[in-house]
């Protein structure tokens, strides 16, 4: 039976107006930027899509070649003007998630109670393969600016996980798996490490899910890599509003939880009161055994 829980933090500046979960587009649900337009997170209650999107550092590859390609993101996004004769502008990778999750036009029934969601999903979906999904995403990836996207189907069990940076894309094995990523490297940081060692065990005891997840995403747990250096403050898997180097607040602003068992889809997104660059996402399948994936 398929099984799933997610949990993702997603840090912004504190000025950024951001709206609440709610109905986005047709049975698409999700929280929504109100200053780039569409979601870090989507989930469609008809069909069991699933989307979301982390933001990568246009100048961290290894590859010449890819960071040739890098530069050239950056340099559009730093002089818009000079480049609109040869691109266009670039499009807001929040939509390329709706986009990804909005498929059939079914109608599914859901009531939205204080930030929160709980349907019933029960069907096997029709629904494009995620992989095709993800390619056609890559082959457009050039439209954004980059991104790691995690795109699937729920109920089928299917998922799949592509760097625009790398090109690389790969399929989240079904027999069970726990993953995650953000915006600094292809290598796992301390932070990511920490969070899926204690994801896992909160899975597998299985008691008080939603509770114990929200629990983990406020912990403060530190990455000690050499990036932080320069920025300790985001060191912290959760993040506390500070300060930033151009007088801007910034911080986690929400966490989104979402799980997915007995053909019951529960979905939450806290705003957080303190207060889309580097994000973290958390996610598991509950199976027998897991695996690390980059």
């Amino acid at each position: 039976m398929a099984s799933l829980s997610c949990l993702f933090n997603r840090e912004e500046f504190s000025s950024r107006k951001t709206k609440k979960l709610g109905l986005i587009k047709n049975s698409t649900v999700g929280g929504l930027d109100l200053v780039g337009g569409g979601t870090w997170l989507a989930v469609n209650v008809a069909n069991g899509n699933i989307a979301f999107v982390t933001n990568r550092n246009p100048l961290n590859a290894k590859e010449f070649k890819q960071y040739i390609k890098m530069v050239t993101l950056k340099l559009r996004d730093q002089f818009p003007r000079v480049f609109l004769n040869f691109f266009p502008p670039f499009l807001s990778r929040g939509e390329l998630v709706i986009e990804l999750v909005d498929g059939q036009n079914d109608k599914n029934e859901c009531k939205i109670e204080e930030e929160s969601i709980q349907v019933k999903i029960s069907i096997q979906s029709n629904e494009e393969e995620s992989i095709v999904k993800a390619q056609k995403a890559a082959i457009n990836s050039y439209k954004y600016r980059p991104f790691n996207l995690f795109v699937g189907n729920i109920p089928n069990m299917d998922y799949n996980i592509l760097s625009s940076i790398t090109g690389k894309i790969q399929q989240v094995k079904s027999h069970g798996s726990a993953c995650s990523f953000s915006n600094i490297g292809e290598q796992q940081l301390d932070k990511q490490r920490i969070g899926l060692q204690k994801l896992t065990e909160i899975v597998e005891l299985g008691q008080n899910m939603k509770e114990r997840l929200f629990q983990l995403a406020q912990k403060q747990f530190k990455s000690e890599e050499a990036f932080f250096k320069c920025c300790k403050e985001e060191s912290n898997f959760f993040i506390p509003e500070y300060k930033t180097r151009i007088g801007k607040m910034r911080g986690t602003r929400t966490t989104t939880i979402v799980i997915y068992e007995n053909n019951q889809l529960k979905i939450q997104i806290y705003i957080i009161k303190q207060f889309e660059s580097r994000l973290n996402y958390f996610i598991y399948q509950q199976f027998n055994q897991f695996n690390n994936l980059i």
